[in-house]
């Protein structure tokens, strides 16, 4: 859910950025602007899911107890 939120936020920020100067740079191209909810998105993500740990039980068979 905070993911969407965040891409939603970034999105509509980019929309906004389109046309404004930037003090130090000047007018950032279009493609730029558009492409950076996708890249924000994805690195804010990988920051949250590398802390994650897996399953002590991961890649282990399924072996029924009878």
């Amino acid at each position: 859910l905070w993911a969407c939120l965040l891409f939603g936020f970034l999105d509509a920020a980019a929309i906004r950025m389109q046309g404004v100067p930037l003090p130090v740079v000047g007018e950032v191209p279009v493609q730029f602007i558009q492409a950076l909810p996708y890249v924000l998105t994805v690195v804010l993500l990988a920051g949250f899911i590398g802390k994650a740990v897996a399953p002590k039980a991961s890649g282990k068979p399924y072996v029924k107890e009878r």
